[in-house]
């Protein structure tokens, strides 16, 4: 994966680390990282997934505090 900034093991260095106050520094990491992205799978219960048999727009909404089960009107 390449991303536009060094993101990847970036770090803040801080002047004085007892006084955070005090400013710092940050150190830009790496713009790439390698590796596979392993499949979720869906509708499995694992320790390792959660439970991924909806979509991202319900993570939106729980995410902004809206309710997932009720809609906001009915048609008419």
């Amino acid at each position: 994966i390449k991303f536009n900034i060094g993101i990847v093991e970036d770090s803040v260095i801080y002047n004085n680390p007892k006084n955070k106050s005090g400013g710092y520094e940050v150190k830009e990491g790496q713009q790439s990282v390698g590796g596979l992205i392993p499949k979720t799978p869906r509708g499995v219960k694992d320790d390792n997934y959660p439970l991924t048999d909806y979509s991202t727009v319900t993570d939106l909404a729980k995410f902004l505090g809206w309710s997932t089960s009720v809609p906001f009107s009915s048609a008419t």
